[in-house]
């Protein structure tokens, strides 16, 4: 397994995990977990990773009758930029 490969899987697995905190971040608007337990601090601490990217794309978009269409485009934007550092790697290293 050369280095490229290495850097490639590496690249996959954070946006991965990136891809699961914006899912995360959409349950945890749902249920709302209480001030001062787990949960509420794992929401937290997933809005604080999330918001940077989260937050433009909602004050771009128009809210559809009080559903946020932001993380669906957050999704495939993320999607988007891993597929292109990917190509790049892959370029780069072979």
């Amino acid at each position: 397994m050369g280095v490229g490969s290495i850097l490639v899987r590496a690249v996959d697995y954070f946006f991965s995990i990136y891809y699961l905190l914006i899912i995360a971040a959409v349950i945890f608007s749902w249920i709302r977990p209480m001030r001062g337990t787990f949960l509420y601090d794992l929401a937290r601490i997933t809005y604080q990773l999330t918001e940077p990217i989260m937050s433009p794309i909602r004050r771009a978009l128009p809210t559809a009758g009080g559903l946020d269409f932001s993380p669906i485009l957050a999704l495939l934007l993320v999607q988007l930029v891993q597929r292109l550092v990917r190509m790049l790697l892959l370029q780069i290293s072979f």
